[in-house]
């Protein structure tokens, strides 16, 4: 069975404002299966547009509860990849679900991780550029420092960064972590992106992070991935 839970995100004062929905499927013998895995046998079978097809429909399904239980303003963030970008009826599938829980696309953001947009298709930025018309913000998620970073920061395609958690684990006893960690912070506020920290599990990398101007932050510092009800008890603080 399958189902999703949510890695809550916050800012440096404790304050939540919202969730990346993460997939959880447990098998009935082998246990809970580790979600890259689920992704390559859904390529593998063939079956990927059906699995984003639910991802889709119990996210907003969790938007349209968070909305009737907290009336705050917040997000959730459902991940997708390069292949569904090649999936003529994603945007469909999208829109859907928005229209059968009622749902607003603002609420609704979308991550994809950066090894999955090296190619600069121009189906995929078509796309990106429609769906973020409707009113989805785009992330790109496990951000490095390569050059071809640099490009999609610059592309004016996306709205924010998630910084790649290996490198946010090491900013406090590596240099060149830290280092490029700051550039990535400092170039994105320029171009007005945010930025959100993966994997923060220290007071200190919390701080550092702070003092450098990162938007947002999620890891067990603050929350392991919660229950939808959970989630909503965080936004209530």
């Amino acid at each position: 069975s399958s189902d999703l839970v949510f890695q809550p995100q916050f800012r440096a004062d404790g304050s939540c404002i919202g969730a990346e929905a993460l997939l959880r499927w447990k098998h009935p013998t082998g246990g809970y299966i580790y979600p890259p895995l689920m992704i390559y046998l859904a390529k593998k079978g063939n079956f990927l547009p059906e699995l984003e097809e639910r991802i889709f429909d119990m996210a907003c399904h969790a938007i349209k509860q968070t909305e009737e239980n907290c009336g705050k303003p917040f997000k959730i963030s459902a991940n997708i990849t390069a292949q569904s970008l090649k999936w003529d009826k994603l945007e469909d599938c999208i829109e859907k679900a928005e229209q059968r829980y009622g749902i607003s696309p603002e609420h609704l953001w979308i991550e994809i991780t950066e090894q999955d947009i090296l190619s600069r298709d121009t189906q995929y930025i078509d796309k990106i550029t429609r769906l973020r018309e409707k009113g989805h913000k785009f992330l790109i998620d496990d951000f490095g420092m390569g050059r071809t970073s640099i490009l999609y920061l610059q592309s004016g395609l996306f709205d924010g960064v998630k910084i790649d958690g290996s490198l946010t684990g090491s900013i406090i006893e590596d240099k060149p972590s830290r280092e490029i960690v700051t550039s990535v912070i400092e170039l994105s506020r320029k171009l007005g992106l945010l930025t959100i920290a993966e994997f923060v599990e220290k007071k200190e990398e919390c701080e550092l992070l702070d003092k450098t101007g990162c938007s947002y932050y999620q890891g067990y510092y603050f929350s392991k991935p919660v229950e939808l009800q959970k989630f909503w008890g965080m936004l209530d603080k």
